[in-house]
C-alpha cells in the first residue's frame, strides 16, 4: 500500500508529493486507489483546491491498471453531496455523522485506520488543508507507523490536466460505519 501525501502548487495543475510505501504483503487483499481531502473549511461542502485534479489523475491510473478510483469524504451532512463525485470515481466512502463539521485528529485517526482496515486500498493519496497540515499529517504519519510504512521514498510530481467529467459513468455509494 502506497501513502501520498500532495500538495497543490498554486495556479497550477501540478502537484508535489511525497510516498510512503507499506511493505508487500497480499498484493491481492489491497485495491483501489483513493483520495482523501478536507472538504470542511469551504462553503456549501466546496471540494478542497486541487481534489478534482487529483481525481482526474487517479481515474487515468486506475483505467490503466483496472483498478477502481475512489474518493474517501468525512464530515457531517456528505452523503448527498457525495453523488457529486459519480462522473469522476468508481467508489465514494462516505463516513457522516453529526459532529463531524469539527476537525479531530483523534477521530480522523480513528477513521482512517478503520478505512484502511476494512477497504484495504492500494493507495491513498492525501491533500490536507494548509491549516490544518501539521496535525493532520501526524494522523497521516501515526497510520504510517501503523501499517509499518517505510520512509519517504521520493518526492513525485504530479501533473494532470483539468478533469472533464463523465456524465455516463455512475459510481458507487459506500456509506461506512463509524468507528467507536
Amino acid at each position: 500500500m502506497k501513502i501520498i501525501e500532495c500538495r497543490k502548487i498554486e495556479n497550477q495543475t501540478v502537484f508535489d508529493c511525497c510516498e510512503h510505501i507499506m511493505p508487500d504483503g497480499n498484493p491481492e487483499e489491497w485495491r483501489g486507489i483513493t483520495v482523501f481531502g478536507d472538504l470542511l473549511p469551504y462553503p456549501e461542502r466546496k471540494p478542497a483546491p486541487g481534489v478534482f485534479l487529483l481525481l482526474d489523475h487517479v481515474r487515468k491510473t486506475a483505467d490503466r491498471t483496472g483498478d477502481k478510483a475512489q474518493l474517501l469524504l468525512i464530515g457531517e451532512g456528505l452523503t448527498e453531496t457525495a453523488r457529486d463525485y459519480f462522473a469522476y470515481v468508481d467508489r465514494v466512502f462516505v463516513y457522516d455523522a453529526p459532529g463531524f463539521d469539527e476537525f479531530d485528529p483523534v477521530r480522523l485517526e480513528k477513521i482512517l485506520w478503520h478505512f484502511i482496515d476494512n477497504f484495504k486500498p492500494a493507495e491513498v493519496l492525501f491533500l490536507p488543508d494548509e491549516e490544518k497540515k501539521v496535525p493532520f499529517m501526524k494522523t497521516v504519519e501515526k497510520v504510517c507507523v501503523y501499517l509499518n510504512c517505510e520512509e519517504s521514498l521520493q518526492a513525485v510530481k504530479i501533473e494532470t490536466v483539468p478533469p472533464v467529467p463523465d456524465a455516463a459513468h455512475r459510481g458507487e455509494l459506500v456509506i461506512c460505519e463509524i468507528p467507536e
